[in-house]
């Protein structure tokens, strides 16, 4: 089986394993590997997830979240700081509320410096809603685990492949 280096890529990236040639010696102590994610929207509010990979697992994190009208993260509306250790198995989940109805949003967590992706999150709008336009985003390194969210994986799969 012949691989091209992009493939070999994109598999490793989808184990969680970074080829030594993309690492740095001065990379911190944790990461946002598992990705983030938005959820269970509200008109006022909607529900941000991440999972901070952390070397000790003793160490106790301090989490900033933000909220921002554009996704350069420049007019941040919301905010605040979630504490996070081994009992909450490093993950944040944040109610980010007093949001307006019907609009996009975009969010980032940072951490001792490190920033993780931009994520990008809509509140219901306000009146009644028929039916929700179905998008599927996100950022995941274990793309196998989308199932449990009910994505299509094998359309997605493909999806993905082009992207990478």
């Amino acid at each position: 089986m012949h691989l091209s280096r992009r493939e070999l890529i994109a598999a490793l990236a989808a184990l969680g394993v970074a080829p030594s040639a993309f690492t740095q010696d001065d990379e911190p102590h944790f990461t946002f590997a598992h990705g983030i994610a938005s959820g269970d929207p509200q008109r006022d509010r909607v529900i941000l997830w991440t999972r901070v990979t952390p070397v000790d697992p003793t160490e106790t994190l301090r989490v900033n979240w933000a909220v921002a009208s554009d996704p350069g993260m420049k007019q941040i509306r919301k905010s605040g700081r979630f504490v996070t250790d081994r009992r909450r198995d490093f993950t944040v989940k944040v109610d980010a509320s007093g949001l307006h109805p019907g609009l996009t949003y975009y969010y980032q967590f940072e951490a001792r410096g490190v920033k993780s992706l931009v994520g990008r999150t809509r509140t219901l709008p306000v009146g009644h809603v028929d039916r929700l336009r179905r998008r599927r985003a996100c950022h995941c390194p274990a793309v196998e685990d989308l199932d449990v969210v009910g994505v299509d994986l094998e359309r997605d799969r493909r999806r993905v492949g082009r992207l990478l």
